[in-house]
């Protein structure tokens, strides 16, 4: 029963980090626009690389690992 509040706790940490990491995106896009972006990424993708890939993959643990413990409680 722990494994799967683990679990939960997990995913749902992992998609909201995720989706607040692209919601500062959108919100320091403009910004980016003024001082200056890769055209061949476009705004939106030169704008994550500035705040950082660390969130992303920080929310893509939390949600793997928050699938993997409601995987392993279901087998049992």
């Amino acid at each position: 029963m722990k494994e799967i509040v683990v679990g939960g706790i997990g995913i749902l940490s992992g998609v909201v980090l995720f989706g607040l990491t692209l919601v500062a995106a959108a919100i320091y896009s403009p910004y980016q626009a003024t001082v200056g972006y890769s055209s061949e990424m476009g705004l939106f993708v030169s704008t994550l690389g500035a705040i950082g890939i660390f969130p992303l993959v920080i929310s893509t643990v939390l949600f793997a690992s928050g699938i993997y413990f409601l995987v392993k409680d279901m087998k049992n």
